[in-house]
């Protein structure tokens, strides 16, 4: 427990020292753009919270082999153990961090971040007689066989999250592993790859049923447990390997996405495809060559200036046309000034007094009179 916790199970040595810590040492100008030469010289309870968003969850599997736990877990997934003693301590008290595996290799397992994976032991929910058992002379003892649960170690007990394999009939069933034996548990994903929930979505489906239903039942009995979140973990590649098509023995798939029906998986299933379908465009369509490229952006912009010079000529040429009608408008209207001043004089000429006698002529005697 000294080596989990870091200082016999009291708090790590950077939170119990001064926030004053000595400035980093004197490196290179040229460090790599990833390095962060300050965080050193900040507080170690800030340091602290980095450290603890930094644990990611992992999947941990755990397979019976001869009545025996075999677990695996992709290698390099714990890196705050290599980068610091300080990171490593801090992984251990944020984590709680269990040795469950020494061999082949060491496991630690997270029951408040990490996923349990296992087989849950699918039956059918009729009841079956037990077999006839025939006891041999001198033995009146017949070997039990162990609950799964009974043989992980006592730190699992606690854990939070489970995964376990889908149930691949088409007959409703029950598990052999009694979950509602983890006190803690907080969710229960059914395990499917991320390339296989198209067709795969029944059976999956059916067994997210098949869990609800057997908490049901336990709830029913009377036990008295919260019944956990329920859905369908999606498995798949993530960094690096995704943009592989073809993976190590090494099965370091990851959680990428948690689907409660079948219309999130679906909308998942084809975001999927729109990915691969670029990734395969990227990878196989070959490149314009560069003199294409620079042809095609030189005709694109001799476009755009023919346009540019288009909308500049129709601009100019409506403002043209739009002088010629005013200027048309104002002599006209001149024109007709003029001729309706020339229309009233004559008017005025022919109009007579009001005032004057008419004035006849006499055309016979070649004399005027007036009235």
């Amino acid at each position: 427990m000294a080596s989990r916790m870091g200082i016999g199970g009291n708090r790590p040595e950077f939170l119990l020292g001064s926030h004053n810590t000595p400035p980093p040492s004197d490196s290179s100008p040229d460090l790599p753009v990833k390095h962060f030469s300050m965080f050193p010289q900040l507080p170690a309870e800030l340091r602290a919270k980095i450290w603890e968003k930094a644990i990611n969850p992992r999947i941990v599997r755990c397979k019976r082999v001869n009545e025996s736990n075999v677990f695996t877990v992709p290698s390099h997934s714990l890196p705050l153990f290599s980068v610091s003693q300080e990171s490593r301590e801090a992984a251990f008290l944020y984590g709680e961090y269990i040795l469950v595996s020494k061999s082949p290799s060491h496991v630690y397992f997270s029951p408040k971040f990490d996923f349990l994976w296992f087989d849950a032991g699918w039956t059918s929910l009729i009841q079956r007689a037990p077999p006839v058992i025939q006891h041999l002379p001198g033995n009146n003892t017949t070997p039990l066989k162990q609950d799964f649960i009974d043989s992980l170690p006592s730190g699992l007990l606690n854990v939070h999250n489970i995964m376990v394999h889908p149930n691949w009939s088409n007959e409703r069933m029950k598990p052999t592993v009694l979950f509602a034996r983890f006190p803690q548990i907080e969710r229960v994903l059914v395990a499917a790859d991320e390339k296989s929930i198209g067709f795969q979505s029944k059976f999956l489906l059916g067994t997210v049923h098949d869990i609800k239903m057997y908490y049901a039942v336990v709830k029913r009995d009377g036990a008295q447990v919260t019944t956990p979140r329920i859905a369908v973990g999606c498995l798949g590649w993530t960094g690096a390997e995704r943009k592989k098509f073809y993976h190590a023995n090494e099965d370091s798939r990851q959680l990428v996405a948690v689907f409660e029906d079948d219309a999130a998986m679906k909308g998942y299933l084809r975001d999927l495809h729109d990915e691969e379908w670029n990734f395969t465009q990227g990878k196989f369509t070959r490149p314009r060559p560069s003199f294409l490229v620079k042809l095609q952006k030189a005709q694109e912009a001799s476009k755009r200036r023919k346009l540019s010079n288009s909308t500049i000529e129709s601009s100019m040429m409506a403002t043209t046309q739009s002088t010629a009608i005013s200027n048309s408008s104002l002599d006209s209207a001149q024109v007709s000034n003029e001729n309706s001043g020339e229309s009233s004089g004559t008017t005025e000429e022919r109009q007579e007094s009001p005032n004057e006698l008419p004035t006849y002529q006499d055309v016979v005697n070649g004399e005027s009179s007036t009235d």
